[in-house]
C-alpha cells in the first residue's frame, strides 16, 4: 500500500516549497534516527547534499567540488600509491581491495560528512598520512557512500579507524580519540 500512497502523494510533495520540502524531510529523518530499536540499515538515510573530495593540507581541510579539479585528475593517472602523503578516497569495495593487495599496510578513516567527531579527526588522519606517508597507504571511506563495505568490515559507530594488512584487521579504534590512533598508527607504521 505505502508505493500506491507514494504515487498519489508525490504531485502534491512537488507543489511545496522547496523550505517547506526541506523542513519535512528533515523532521521525517530525525524521526527514524530516534528510533533506535530499528537497526540502522533498515532505517532511511539522508540523502547527501554534497558530491566532491576532502583535501587537506597543512592540517587544514577544504571541501573541493566534484568537477572543481578536472585538470588535476587528468595529469593524475597513474595508480595512487602510499608515496605521495594524501588521504586517498574510496569508491567502491573493488577499490579497498586493490589497494590492500598493493599496500603493506593500509590506515582506514570509516567516517561520514554529517559526523562532527569525524570533521574534527579529518586534519589528523591527514597529518599521519603526509608523516607516514613511505609506510602505509591512508584511506578515507565515506560510509553514505561506501556502505557495504562499512557493513562487512563491522563498522558500527564513527569515527572508526582500522589497519589492515592484506585481508587482517590489525587495529580498530572506534571513536574521535587523537592519542589512541596515533598510538596504534605509530606502532604499526613504526615497526613496519
Amino acid at each position: 500500500i505505502w508505493p500506491l500512497v507514494a504515487l498519489i502523494l508525490k504531485p502534491l510533495w512537488d507543489l511545496l516549497p522547496q523550505h517547506t520540502r526541506d523542513f519535512i524531510s528533515d523532521k521525517w529523518y530525525t524521526f527514524w534516527e530516534h528510533l533506535t530499536f530499528i537497526p540502522e540499515r533498515f532505517r532511511p538515510r539522508r540523502p547527501s547534499a554534497r558530491r566532491g573530495q576532502v583535501h587537506c593540507e597543512n592540517g587544514v581541510c577544504t571541501w573541493v567540488k566534484a568537477g572543481a579539479k578536472q585538470e588535476e585528475k587528468a595529469d593524475n593517472s597513474k595508480p595512487e600509491s602510499k608515496s605521495d602523503g594524501k588521504v586517498i578516497e574510496l569508491e567502491d569495495t573493488e577499490h579497498f581491495d586493490k589497494l590492500a593487495a598493493e599496500n603493506k599496510l593500509l590506515v582506514v578513516d570509516y567516517s561520514a560528512e554529517w559526523c562532527k567527531p569525524c570533521q574534527k579527526m579529518a586534519p589528523i588522519f591527514a597529518d599521519l598520512a603526509l608523516e607516514y606517508k613511505d609506510k602505509a597507504a591512508f584511506v578515507h571511506v565515506d560510509v553514505d557512500e561506501c556502505d557495504d563495505l562499512a557493513m562487512d568490515h563491522g563498522v558500527a559507530s564513527l569515527p572508526a579507524f582500522r589497519i589492515y594488512q592484506g585481508s587482517e584487521t590489525l587495529e580498530s579504534i572506534v571513536g574521535a580519540d587523537e592519542k589512541k590512533l596515533r598510538a596504534a598508527v605509530s606502532k604499526r607504521c613504526g615497526s613496519s
